[in-house]
């Protein structure tokens, strides 16, 4: 039964070890998408600012596109930040503890936030269905018309992100607490 017992655990911790790959991968596709999010956000903020300075005129679609941009920097933000266990004031507490008691915190504080990022996941979900349906136009860039709903999927995407990266984090934290010390972090 021992045999079985270990077998069963180095199967989960090499689970464990693929799940922190993975979340590296992502967490790198996130930092990437932040520049880009951050760099085209100073570059549309600068040229409307010029423009308006210069030209007396702006671009239309520029003030409502660098605020949706802000959206999507703060859940890229947010998942980069959950990842390194620093998304709520919780981190204070949870820094405190040491051994079992910290792996413990850390496992119901993640399981906690991930119903609530599941929960906010689903229902953001129905608001992205629901705007879709409605068809509406958010803004037009000459004849594009870019519609709402377009905007609106970074929030299930976003709490979906954020899921996932607590589900890693509570699974991490479970090997963790079952084989102490063996290195997944």
């Amino acid at each position: 039964m021992t045999a079985l017992k270990d077998s069963a655990l180095a199967v989960f911790l090499l689970g464990v070890v693929a799940l922190r790959r993975l979340e590296s991968g992502l967490a790198l596709a996130e930092k990437t998408a932040l520049v880009a999010l951050l760099s085209c956000m100073v570059v549309l903020s600068f040229l409307q600012v010029a423009l308006r300075q210069f030209l007396g005129t702006g671009l239309l679609w520029g003030d409502t596109l660098s605020r949706h941009m802000v959206i999507w920097a703060g859940f890229f933000g947010a998942a980069l930040a959950t990842m390194e266990g620093k998304h709520f004031a919780w981190e204070t507490f949870v820094s405190s503890l040491k051994g079992r008691a910290k792996s413990c915190a850390v496992i119901a504080m993640a399981l906690c936030c991930l119903a609530i990022t599941v929960f906010l996941a689903q229902a953001s979900w129905v608001m992205f269905l629901n705007e879709k349906e409605a068809g509406a136009v958010l803004l037009r860039i000459g004849s594009v018309a870019v519609p709402s709903w377009a905007y609106s999927l970074i929030y299930p995407c976003g709490f979906a992100l954020l899921s996932l990266h607590l589900l890693i984090q509570a699974v991490g934290e479970t090997a963790e607490l079952l084989s102490p010390g063996w290195g997944g972090h």
